[in-house]
């Protein structure tokens, strides 16, 4: 690479590869809360600004030739880290990220702005990330990996999630579905056991508890159920014995309990303090 080119490249701040996002832990069996997978994915390179010569600077330095073609970038050791396609000045086309040797990234661009498939890789090169852009904002299909195993499925809109997001175990096993509009969970979501059997389910409204929450034990029978009004439980709250009797009624108004709760034997019969 000529020293011209080195400027031109060092200038445009994409001298260093784009860092990827450490992997979600699998999650665990049962949970009082979903995991949080509505954080930003990776923080892609940005558009570049490419030099240009002022001619009212006073210098007497030329002005820098816009890049064009496939060009590399190494490390100290002669690696290659990078190859950009410039196009004008411009990435067009696939970027491509090198770590230890092997691929760790490639982006598609149009123009400068990122523009369709984005894969990335871990240290072995299984698959990390596959996700889609339009425009520079994420749009479509959005899956995450963890040694090669996909663990987060779901879609964008406009860098919003938008639809049912499936996540995994590392084993396979669906672990839970959730309903986003417009980034926000909404409608019902569900948590699964590593028996398959649904563990708990809860409404949403613009990422709040809004409306019936119901857990499980292990064996599929009803645990609790109870309502909640803008994320504070509000109305009668049930517990039951593993047999589907009542082990405890409490009643709740914006949270707050109101009077005693009351408490039942596995026969059904009230216990009377």
């Amino acid at each position: 690479m000529s020293g011209e080119m080195q400027k031109i490249i060092q200038k445009l701040g994409i001298l260093s590869p784009v860092q990827e996002q450490p992997p979600e832990s699998e999650p665990k069996n049962l949970v009082s809360s979903p995991p949080d997978t509505n954080t930003s994915p990776l923080s892609p390179i940005s558009e570049p600004a490419v030099p240009s010569h002022d001619p009212d600077s006073g210098s007497s330095e030329p002005s820098s030739p816009l890049p064009n073609g496939l060009h590399e970038v190494k490390d100290d050791q002669g690696h290659v880290i990078q190859r950009i396609p410039f196009k004008e000045g411009k990435i067009n086309g696939t970027l491509e990220t090198y770590k230890n040797g092997r691929l760790n990234q490639s982006l598609s661009y149009k123009e400068g702005i990122l523009n369709g498939e984005t894969l990335g890789y871990d240290d072995s090169g299984h698959l990390t990330h596959r996700m889609n852009y339009e425009q520079g904002e994420l749009s479509g299909p959005f899956e995450m990996y963890s040694g090669g195993v996909l663990f987060i499925q779901v879609s964008y809109e406009k860098n919003l999630k938008e639809g049912v997001e499936k996540a995994f175990r590392l084993t396979g096993e669906l672990f839970s579905e959730r309903l986003f509009i417009k980034g926000k969970l909404n409608g019902l979501s569900k948590f699964f056991g590593e028996n398959g059997l649904l563990q708990r389910s809860a409404f949403y409204k613009d990422d709040l508890l809004w409306g019936e929450v119901e857990t499980f034990y292990s064996s599929g029978h009803l645990l609790e159920k109870s309502t909640y009004v803008n994320n504070l439980l509000d109305g009668e709250s049930v517990t039951y014995y593993e047999n589907g009797k009542i082990l405890q009624k409490s009643f709740y108004k914006q949270g707050k309990l109101m009077g005693r709760p009351q408490h039942f034997n596995e026969k059904g019969k009230e216990l009377k303090s």
